[in-house]
């Protein structure tokens, strides 16, 4: 019998196709096809002159940020538009928005000759010219930035058309989940676009907010009719069958790792179509010390992905209360999707022993105020903050998982 001490006794095989919690290389994008096709289709409505705002929502690590990456430095040209990929984390206020659009502007202009007539056309909207050319050199002062404010849907309705010279430009604008908080963004934003669609007839410009679901709700808090300006499209957790079967065993094979047909099938009942277990998983078999993978060592291998993951997202007293519903075999699958956004205690019982422990699962993370009681209903819950339901969910989710393994030995 394979222990996985065993497999822990040497140094990870350096390998770039699964990168846990980082986003994926364009060159390893796998799958996703339907997305793809949806977003290319909006967004090249701007090549025709017609301004396109899409809204791209998916949960924390259903692969967002990989599909933005591979957008940028694939898809998008196909249908001849320029983009550009803009991270927004931490980004607080309109200037910020402005300043980081306008920087990674800058930095592409920069590294494509073609586009150096859009620096120089930027470079006209300033009053000096010395911060220009190199996007690490892009910090306007005071009375620059609000110059450059101002002007911003003008800058970019003008840089829109010099771009590449070719049929658009496309805005991929990445963690936008801070600013659609902000009232004064969002009021903001809603004026550009108005500004840029009433304004510039003509403009090749498409706009994609990236973030989680709940950005819907907080532009339609603040301009309930800027909601409804967007398409929106989500991007799905899972891939296909298909699409997870490929990028499993292609990226084992990347990293030179033996399996055998029944241990594969259980890594991918393991994964079951979520690209951010597989990612664990390529990552715990990157330690093998290079012998046959058989099933028993797949399932010691789906454990340790899924306690890797646990140990990443979940705080330390609820790892111990999970861990002690573990060892009661206590089958996760009967729950796994009893755990909603909003949920009551009683719909999580009638599991016999397990009763106490999930009542103490569910106060730690009361205590930890990872969940709060809603007032206006008895007994009812809901997760608070933002991206803690889909860490918890995965978590659970993988711990069944790696469980369900053990348990059909």
């Amino acid at each position: 019998m394979h222990h996985f001490s065993m497999i822990m006794s040497r140094s990870p095989t350096p390998t770039r196709w699964f990168s846990p919690g980082l986003p994926v290389n364009p060159e390893r994008f796998y799958g996703r096809n339907k997305i793809v096709c949806e977003v290319l289709t909006q967004a090249k409505r701007s090549s025709q002159g017609e301004f396109a705002s899409i809204l791209l929502l998916g949960e924390r690590g259903a692969g967002k940020t990989s599909l933005a990456h591979y957008l940028r430095k694939d898809a998008l040209s196909r249908v001849r538009l320029t983009a550009i990929y803009v991270n927004l984390l931490g980004a607080r206020t309109p200037e910020d928005f402005v300043c980081r659009v306008l920087e990674q502007l800058l930095s592409t202009s920069a590294e494509n000759s073609k586009s150096k007539e859009a620096t120089d056309l930027l470079s006209e909207f300033l009053d000096t010219e010395n911060h220009l050319g190199f996007s690490a050199l892009f910090s306007p002062n005071q009375a620059e930035l609000k110059h450059l404010f101002s002007r911003f849907p003008e800058i970019i309705a003008h840089v829109s058309e010099a771009v590449n010279g070719i049929q658009g430009l496309c805005l991929l604008l990445d963690d936008i989940d801070d600013l659609s908080k902000s009232r004064r963004f969002v009021s903001w934003f809603k004026n550009f676009i108005e500004d840029v669609a009433t304004q510039n007839n003509g403009l090749r410009l498409s706009i994609v907010f990236i973030g989680r679901p709940e950005v819907t709700l907080a532009l339609s808090r603040h301009e309930p009719t800027l909601a409804r300006t967007f398409d929106v499209l989500h991007v799905p957790a899972h891939l296909s069958d298909g699409e997870m079967r490929l990028f499993l065993r292609t990226g084992l094979n990347s990293i030179g790792a033996a399996v055998d047909d029944a241990a594969f099938d259980a890594l991918l009942a393991f994964c079951g179509r979520l690209p951010i277990l597989a990612h664990e998983v390529g990552h715990a078999v990157s330690y093998w010390d290079g012998a046959l993978i058989d099933e028993c060592a797949a399932r010691g291998i789906a454990t340790s992905a899924a306690n890797t993951l646990v140990g990443k997202c979940i705080p330390p007293r609820m790892q111990e209360s999970i861990s002690t519903l573990l060892k009661m075999q206590f089958r996760f699958a009967t729950l796994t999707h009893e755990w909603t956004r909003a949920f009551r205690t009683k719909d999580l019982f009638g599991h016999g022993d397990a009763d106490t422990l999930i009542r103490a699962l569910v106060t730690e993370m009361e205590d930890l105020e990872l969940i709060s009681c809603d007032s206006g209903a008895a007994g009812w819950y809901q997760f608070v903050p933002e991206g803690w339901y889909s860490s918890f969910t995965l978590c659970w989710t993988a711990l069944a998982n790696a469980r369900e393994l053990q348990l059909d030995t």
